[in-house]
């Protein structure tokens, strides 16, 4: 079969690399007002804030600000309250933010919280004269909502027990990088807070990679849950903390991260290698224009998609079947080609990808990918995983599910 290689529009999203909650002394020239809104049971609710914009190239500054300080009447904002972007992507967010020169009572002028939510959906016009910033890259948090703009502004909103730690995406840390570990893509700072050991807030990184590192200005401590003392071996140096892995049979670790108050909090690592891609929304070799959900896998660049076996383990309402799938558009962003003014963009660094289509169907209820040496499984003996315990990694259909259900 003739292989087809995707050309892939990112949209680019600028994202703070550093962020601590600091004050800026920024000139008055790279100030301005903008309008943030919010659903008030119903209701909007408004308020304009100073905030500064993006204005040089690679500085991403956030600003943070309190919850408390949003406020419209005896309304005020909570972040832990929001239904965000981030938090369920079924739904526009219910906070917004406007560029300078919008007056409130243009938004409020839309009566209610849905009938500016639609106005913003379906009236070209409004939309265009209020100009509103959709998070890109945000990890809201149980305390915090993040805003990281479309690289005019970033902002962090964040309640009274906010515990930000921020994750190190320095390429030259590592020896495999993430694509999307890049701060133009994705803010390297999560909110820990109201996580617990059953349910602690997780964090992707790549199975082969050993290694990560994380700081937090309260961390003081940071200890493996869940594997054996020498799977995992944690140093710390002023409240910088770097992780490594012994082995790549432990895929999924839980950390428990104590503050200087001592509170606990929880973060689980997942080490993957494999996930599910609904965005092209169809098969680029069908041209019915069937839609199409595809398993991503991301291997190092010193190897091919022909050097491993990708086999899907389906179930549908009739039972369950594996198969080996197979590349249908291979090798598709290596992205040492592409790297531009020292940023890295799509698989990452060392790394490339290629997408397999799983054939879904409405009636798919769970996939699981397991990646295995060429041939591995036609031996007499077993040729052994790419990596990890072997159980194969269970994808999330939630959103290719919802994919099925959405006209074209």
């Amino acid at each position: 079969m003739k292989k087809k290689i995707f050309n892939v529009l990112l949209s680019i999203c600028t994202i703070a690399t550093m962020i601590i909650p600091v004050n800026f002394n920024a000139s008055e020239e790279s100030k301005k007002e903008i309008t943030f809104a919010w659903n008030c049971g119903g209701d909007i609710c408004a308020n304009i804030l100073n905030v500064e914009r993006f204005i040089e190239a690679n500085n991403y500054r956030t600003n943070y600000i309190k919850s408390e300080q949003l406020l419209d009447g005896g309304k005020v904002f909570k972040a832990s309250d929001a239904t965000s972007y981030g938090k369920d992507k079924g739904n526009f967010h219910t906070q917004f933010f406007v560029f300078e020169g919008t007056k409130i009572a243009n938004i409020k002028a839309k009566g209610t919280w849905e009938d500016l939510d639609v106005a913003l959906h379906e009236d070209w016009d409004f939309k265009n004269s209020v100009k509103p910033i959709d998070p890109c890259g945000g990890n809201d948090g149980p305390s915090s909502v993040v805003h990281n703009g479309d690289r005019d502004f970033r902002l962090v909103v964040y309640d009274t027990d906010y515990q930000p730690i921020e994750f190190d995406v320095d390429p030259s840390t590592y020896t495999y990088y993430l694509g999307n570990w890049d701060p133009i893509f994705t803010n390297p700072v999560y909110d820990v807070s109201k996580t617990t050991e059953a349910k602690p807030m997780d964090y992707t990184t790549y199975l082969l990679e050993n290694k990560l590192v994380l700081s937090g200005e309260e961390i003081t401590s940071v200890k493996a849950l869940n594997v054996p003392a020498k799977a995992v071996t944690i140093t710390s140096v002023d409240n910088i903390f770097t992780i490594k892995f012994n082995s790549n049979f432990y895929s999924k670790v839980t950390f428990e991260l104590t503050n200087r108050a001592g509170k606990k909090f929880y973060l689980r690592v997942n080490r993957s290698f494999v996930d599910v891609d609904t965005s092209r929304n169809m098969n680029p070799l069908d041209e019915s224009g069937k839609k199409e959900a595809y398993a991503v896998f991301t291997y190092p660049s010193n190897t091919n998609y022909s050097d491993y076996d990708v086999i899907a383990t389906i179930t549908t309402s009739e039972g369950t079947t594996t198969k080996i799938l197979e590349a249908s558009n291979v090798e598709v962003m290596n992205v040492e080609s592409r790297v531009e003014e020292g940023k890295v963009f799509d698989a990452g660094v060392k790394l490339k990808k290629s997408y397999y289509a799983l054939g879904m169907t409405k009636d798919v209820q769970s996939v699981n990918i397991t990646v295995t040496k060429k041939d591995a499984t036609k031996g007499t003996t077993y040729g052994g995983t790419f990596g990890g315990n072997g159980e194969g990694i269970e994808l999330d259909l939630t959103y290719a599910k919802r994919m099925f259900e959405a006209p074209r």
